[in-house]
């Protein structure tokens, strides 16, 4: 176990950590500028927390020079394993979200399909499936 942990290229899989962490810091801009702009009192909620992920992930990212820039899938499964624990929850609350909009789309098309079926087949005068046998007074 420890050979397998002294071939890991610990540089590279810290830059790569480095990385996502700047993108959860830019991803923090976006309700601070909201914030700004409905002149809210929680700026520094915002504020602080951006520029410690922007730093920090800047120097991850820049400050550290891999003797080898190739990641294996060793690198890749740690870098994935750490960094998925430095994710907020948002992202999770995103994917969620996003699935969510896309059935809600789909259940539209649908629902629209079945509309311009019922209206073609008005147009066309298609009598009644069999089965049903009610009557029209």
């Amino acid at each position: 176990m420890l050979t397998r942990l002294r071939n890991i290229n610990f540089a590279i899989v810290a830059r790569f950590i480095g990385w996502l962490v700047i993108i959860e810091g830019i991803f923090m801009l976006a309700p601070l500028l909201t914030a700004l702009a409905w002149n809210e009192p929680d700026v520094r909620a915002f504020l602080w927390p951006a520029a410690a992920c922007l730093t920090i992930g800047s120097l991850m990212a820049f400050g550290i020079r891999p003797r080898s820039l190739e990641m294996g899938t060793r690198e890749g499964g740690f870098a994935l394993a750490v960094g998925g624990l430095a994710m907020s929850g948002v992202f999770g609350v995103l994917a969620g979200l996003l699935t969510r909009i896309r059935e809600l789309i789909w259940v539209a098309i649908g629902i629209g399909l079945i509309k311009v079926g019922k209206t073609k087949d008005k147009r066309q005068g298609v009598e009644a499936a069999p089965g049903n046998d009610i009557q029209e007074n």
